[in-house]
């Protein structure tokens, strides 16, 4: 992660801690977002803030390699499936599948795990699958949030529409999750001011002091941007 994207999960971090939210979600609406990185970035964040922080993952599918860890709901209590990492936060990993996700489903029940059963966290951050294009067996990421304080978008920028996005805040609110803000990552986005750098300079080969000059100036413009 560049310090881009570590200045926008700062900034997030600091307006959640204003609205005073202990459970955050974060979820794109479609797949390919960089969800699972910004989570983890954030859960870093407040760990290394000296508050005790945990990630819980329940973005797999049940193919997904977890490992003997994996919280499996239903059969025992999730604080006993915690184990630590070397960003400082901890780690919760839940076991999907047909059995599994429909425990999600019940809002109430999944609210009180994370106020009762991991009550010794300050912070819980919660890595979930996309809310569209999802494979079928994943946890219903909306049901999830539904058992939040706030939930996070996590946008790839250049590559979804605002009615798209529009759709995703709709069906969020619906559900009773609480979106609070969304987060763009670049994920290959490529802004117009670059792509006219790149033209320039092939076009104006013959005069590269030129080429360059007029590539700075698409690159620092807002409108290009």
């Amino acid at each position: 992660m560049d310090d881009a994207y570590m200045r926008a999960a700062e900034q997030a971090i600091l307006a959640l801690r204003r609205a005073e939210v202990r459970t955050i979600a974060f979820a794109a609406p479609e797949p390919g977002s960089g969800t699972s990185a910004f989570a983890a970035l954030a859960a870093s964040v407040l760990a290394r803030s000296g508050q005790p922080t945990l990630l819980v993952d329940i973005s797999r599918t049940p193919q997904d390699p977890t490992g003997g860890m994996a919280w499996i709901p239903g059969q025992e209590e999730a604080k006993l499936k915690t184990t630590r990492t070397r960003a400082d936060f901890a780690r919760l990993v839940v076991q999907t599948g047909a059995d599994v996700r429909f425990f999600f489903d019940n809002a109430e029940w999944f609210r009180n795990v994370l106020e009762s059963d991991l009550s010794s966290y300050d912070y819980i951050v919660l890595d979930l699958a996309p809310l569209f294009d999802r494979p079928d067996d994943t946890v219903n990421p909306l049901a999830v949030a539904a058992a939040c304080d706030a939930l996070v978008l996590v946008c790839r920028r250049g590559g979804l529409t605002k009615e798209r996005l529009r759709s995703a805040v709709d069906m969020a609110r619906t559900t009773g999750a609480r979106p609070f803000g969304i987060l763009m990552t670049q994920g290959g986005y490529t802004s117009p001011g670059e792509e006219i750098a790149r033209s320039v300079r092939k076009l104006l080969f013959f005069a590269p002091w030129l080429a360059k000059r007029i590539g700075r100036r698409a690159r620092a413009s807002e409108l290009l941007d």
